[in-house]
């Protein structure tokens, strides 16, 4: 039996007795109302045709508002609902403990976080209490599961409400004829079944009329993700080329997260349009980012920087988005981090701000007056939403605070409208729950906040194309092509479990079955359309797949299409093909061919040779003018694990050419941070401090500012192609960050003595090889010792990376030092990046990587370490470690610059 015809016959059926259709979701419901359209425009042959009536198309869940009640005539609870309930046992649990498993009474004060797994285990209670089982259970636990039953069926009971797990349901039609599609799809269908098919006016489509056994289904196997899409889409051109039109062929992607990046690029490739049907969480859209703008900045104390991310949002719509933006510059250059007793705003606006910023906001029509005016209009609106008392309450002042006055209603942009549109019904949802039953919960803002994460939002494809829909998504439809892809068991899997309270061993022992809906929606698949192909791939982004509980067949290609070909064209592994490549790869490889090269040795796997055009070069950038071959310390670690790349980003200078390029420059971050250092360390060792403890004493968070401010306007920085104005905005969260990596050496060595900062250090590792660096500070400590501190922009090295000698850059100090006959007694990497600070002591601690026993091994092995790069840069060897196995196989492959930068020929002897 062919199940796409028999569906139409059925739709047509139920249309012309007046009746409506029901499937799954509201995805089937758009596929089968533009199915059954389409076909009776085909039908009149051009003449015009009655319009269907787009009510007699429903989803599931609309079905059950119109049509179920209990046999009280009471309402069923929805989700909102439940979670009204739990939110209210919850809370009482919190004052008065209650719950002894589910909860356990030392997390009472965070009972909240337990409501999730308890709201959505209510359904099964009835079924797990009265299992056979159920009397074995841990006593504490049946005490709770017991007691959840009774005051839930008394919440039930006093708002006139009913559970459809919990009571027969009954269906109401009004005499309408009804006809559900798909029913093994529903994860309630089992609530439901029976009231549902004992209803006169309403009838079943199930049971696919596919193949009856999963292990009559054939599944192609890949043997990776990457290989499997390029077959797909291989597969999908062949039938749009054949004449198929783009609407009738579907693509399913199990897992879509981890394969949509490689899915969207092989399609680019290929000029093919894809029509992206996935669905994201509400908290996830960018409208939906704006409730949680608002609840962090709120959250914060309008912290500057999450004021920022707010003001400056460009989903928000702001009537005076001029004014936001300054008022965010304001927060910004005035440090406006307010704390609980401290409100920096307020001050900074009593202080009149600084005098460029009173004449930019002047200039722009904004005196500091209304500005601040205005920031008390935004403060006031976004704290009385967030703290609101009830959700009506929320959605009160989002309108009289915010949106009309503020924001402007008619500003949103198409796609972020539909988006916040559905937020405010979500809120709406919250609204009808809370006025049915009078419950209310302590914090509503957040609790709306929260359940914006679990909506999912389907987005209309922005430009037509091949539809992509998430497995499960798709089921019920029956396009003439359909590609199901991605068919693993971990991805598939689709099992509900009736008791999440439980453990894995207390299920097993109750005997309560998870309801299962894998095999079922392998079933729909199977039957999903006139032509079905179904896949799956051994290797994916999440490691080894195993195969759907069905017939595999081995994939006949082994992956090798034109992408592969291409490839070996571009290494000069094959010739390019007289057809076949879309015009831009043709175009881009012509034109690579014309340019003029010059062929030579791969130096990514010999040395450099003597006199030759590549050593002329290359000397003059390694050697100072004594012919000594310059290493820093910071880049003797690179240049052992990846001497190629190393050799071309610092030496050849492709790093400083792609900061150019970029317009950003580290050296001017680097340049700030040794500077304000260095000014720190100079001046608490000028006041004579003798215990680094007492550091701030000397050196204030203002005054180390305007010296930064001036250094930045001075000449040092003033070749930097980082804008001064862009610096100048980083420089109260960059001088906060030192302040507090001060703060945390002085933590590390409270009675140690400021000695000297940016120390220089040489080390002479061969006659052509020298060893240099520059430490950041040093600081006496006990008879004749040293401690020693490096900083760190970002993070530090890690505790086994120190261990295995991969990142040496203090050993390495302490053994330049030693060469001088100096002690180091101490040493710590610090690191500060947003005030955040990381700490490893290397030396002197219990807790030191290296113990003072296990520094011989280690010098030995570092010395050693350095003779054999002296000798590999003398003979001019940057030869890759495994280079011979080309740069896909390299472990240091996602960090080196060599592979985007060489390019080499089997003739010719110069590169």
């Amino acid at each position: 039996m062919d199940t796409a015809s028999d569906i139409r016959r059925t739709i047509d059926e139920t249309l012309s007795a007046a009746g409506i259709c029901v499937f799954p979701a509201e995805v089937t419901v758009s596929f089968w109302r533009g199915d059954t359209a389409r076909r009776r425009a085909a039908a009149t042959e051009g003449e015009q045709c009655a319009a269907l009536p787009a009510d007699r198309f429903i989803s599931w869940d609309t079905f059950k508002e119109l049509t179920t009640r209990s046999e009280a005539a009471r309402r069923p609870v929805n989700r909102r609902i439940r979670a009204l309930f739990v939110h209210a046992c919850l809370t009482e649990n919190r004052t008065e403990v209650w719950l002894q498993r589910i909860v356990p009474p030392g997390h009472a004060d965070h009972s909240m976080r337990f409501a999730p797994v308890i709201t959505r285990g209510l359904p099964g209670l009835p079924a797990l209490v009265s299992s056979p089982g159920f009397a074995g259970l841990q006593e504490q636990l049946k005490h709770d599961l017991a007691e959840l039953v009774r005051r839930y069926e008394h919440f039930l009971d006093t708002y006139g409400l009913f559970e459809p797990a919990w009571a027969p349901a009954e269906v109401r039609t009004g005499g309408t004829r009804y006809v559900v599609f798909f029913p093994e799809l529903l994860e309630d269908w089992p609530e439901f079944s029976g009231a549902v098919t004992s209803s006169d006016d309403v009838d079943v489509f199930g049971c696919f009329t596919g193949p009856a056994e999963p292990e009559s289904i054939e599944v192609v196997e890949y043997q990776d993700t990457l290989v499997e899409i390029r077959a797909i889409l291989d597969q999908v051109e062949a039938v749009l080329e054949s004449g198929s039109p783009v609407d009738r062929i579907v693509l399913t992607v199990a897992d879509l997260d981890s394969s949509r990046d490689e899915l969207e690029r092989e399609a680019r490739r290929r000029g093919l349009s894809l029509g992206m049907r996935a669905g994201r969480s509400l908290a996830d859209h960018a409208a939906g980012s704006i409730f949680g703008g608002i609840a962090e900045v709120v959250e914060r104390r309008f912290a500057v920087d999450a004021c920022t991310r707010l003001f400056r949002m460009p989903t928000i719509p702001w009537f005076e988005p001029e004014a936001m933006q300054l008022l965010s510059r304001f927060g910004v250059e005035h440090g406006c981090l307010s704390t609980q007793r401290f409100d920096a705003w307020k001050a900074a606006f009593d202080g009149g701000g600084s005098r460029r910023f009173r004449e930019t906001a002047e200039d722009a029509g904004w005196p500091l007056g209304e500005l601040s005016r205005l920031f008390e209009s935004v403060r006031t609106g976004l704290e009385a939403v967030v703290h609101s008392p009830s959700f009506a309450d929320v959605r009160k002042n989002l309108y009289a605070h915010l949106i009309g006055s503020l924001v402007d209603p008619d500003g949103f942009g198409p796609e972020i409208e539909p988006v916040f549109q559905r937020c405010l019904t979500v809120l709406g949802e919250w609204i009808d729950a809370e006025r049915q039953t009078g419950l209310r919960v302590e914090k509503p803002f957040a609790v709306f906040l929260a359940s914006l994460a679990d909506v999912v939002y389907v987005r209309p494809a922005d430009k037509a194309g091949v539809a992509v829909y998430p497995y499960r998504v798709s089921a019920g439809m029956l396009p003439d092509h359909h590609f199901v892809m991605g068919l693993g068991r971990r991805a598939i899997a689709a099992s509900l479990s009736v008791s999440p309270f439980l453990q894995v061993h207390e299920r097993d022992q109750i005997g309560l079955p998870d309801h299962d809906l894998t095999e079922f929606f392998l079933r729909a698949y199977a039957s999903g359309g006139r032509d079905v192909r179904l896949s799956y791939s051994v290797q994916t982004p999440g490691g080894v797949s195993l195969a759907p509980p069905v017939t595999v067949v081995e994939s006949s290609t082994d992956g090798a299409g034109l992408y592969d070909h291409e490839v070996a064209c571009w290494r000069g592994q094959a010739a390019a093909p007289e057809a076949g490549w879309y015009e831009p790869q043709a175009a881009g490889f012509a034109a690579w061919q014309a340019r003029p090269r010059v062929a030579g040795p791969d130096y990514r796997q010999q040395p450099v040779e003597p006199g030759s055009r590549a050593a002329a070069v290359l000397v003059p950038l390694l050697t100072d003018e004594n012919e000594q071959i310059r290493v820093s310390a910071g880049a003797v670690d690179a240049l052992r694990a990846q001497p190629f790349g190393t050799m071309l980003a610092q030496y050849v200078g492709i790093d400083a050419a792609y900061s150019q390029m970029q317009g950003s420059d580290p050296l001017s971050f680097g340049s700030l941070e040794h500077e304000a250092i260095e000014w720190a360390h100079r001046q608490i060792r000028k006041a004579g401090c003798t215990a680094l403890g007492r550091w701030n004493d000397y050196v204030s968070e203002q005054a180390l500012e305007e010296h930064v401010r001036s250094y930045i306007r001075g000449r040092a920085l003033k070749e930097s192609p980082v804008p001064q104005v862009f610096l100048q905005l980083l420089v109260p969260k960059f001088v906060r960050a030192v302040m507090h990596a001060i703060q945390t050496e002085a933590a590390l060595l409270p009675e140690a003595m400021p000695y000297e900062s940016e120390r220089s250090l040489s080390m002479n590792v061969s006659d052509r090889v020298q060893v240099r660096g520059r430490v950041d500070a040093l600081h006496a400590i006990g008879p004749g010792g040293f401690a020693l501190i490096d900083y760190k922009k970002n993070s530090i090295p890690q505790k086994n990376e120190i261990e295995r000698g991969e990142r040496t850059q203090i050993p390495l100090y302490r053994l330049m030092f030693e060469a001088q006959g100096q002690s180091i007694s101490e040493a710590h990497y610090v690191s500060f990046e947003n005030a955040k600070t990381e700490k490893r002591t290397v030396f002197g601690s219990e807790k030191a990587v290296i113990d003072e026993t296990d520094w011989p091994d280690y010098r030995t092995d570092l010395e050693a370490g350095l003779e054999n790069l002296a000798e590999a840069l003398t003979r001019l060897d940057f030869h890759c470690p495994g280079g011979d196995r080309g740069c896909d196989d390299c472990p240091t492959r996602e960090i080196c610059r060599g592979k985007f930068a060489h390019r080499t020929s089997t003739s010719g002897d110069e590169a």
